[in-house]
């Protein structure tokens, strides 16, 4: 009985030995897989992010082409002028507050389409960079 159990001996430790291999290489695959997954969505940020950078340069470009051709900033450096100016006149400094107080009291969707408007017309980059240094 011994001699059957040693003569079975090597076929287990070579069925154990087989089993912890697969599993290794199991692991081994498992690993490989999960650092292309890694590799492979760390270069599809990177691609994202060389593509919206080009699109940015693409939109700056096209927005200076169409300014020369617009009178939208002109406009709105106008209108934005009006108050500053006309508050160091003292019959029209009331004027300019309560129109003020009049913006201030509109919803709110058009506060934000007002400002809008003003942004595009200086473009939305200046405007980003602006809000960012205000604050």
């Amino acid at each position: 009985m011994i001699q059957a159990l040693a003569a079975l001996l090597p076929n287990a430790v070579n069925a154990v030995g087989n089993y912890v291999a697969k599993v290794q290489e199991r692991k081994a695959a498992a690993e490989a897989a999960d650092a292309a997954l890694e590799q492979a969505l760390a270069e599809a940020k990177i691609k994202h992010i060389q593509t919206a950078q080009a699109g940015e340069i693409d939109w700056d470009m096209m927005a200076m082409k169409n300014s020369a051709l617009s009178w939208k900033d002109e406009y709105w450096t106008i209108v934005l002028s009006i108050p500053a100016i006309g508050g160091f006149i003292p019959f029209m400094a009331p004027y300019i507050e309560a129109g003020f107080i009049a913006l201030g009291g509109m919803p709110v969707w058009y506060q934000g389409a007002f400002g809008l408007a003003i942004a595009a017309a200086f473009g939305k980059k200046a405007y980003s960079d602006w809000q960012y240094t205000v604050k």
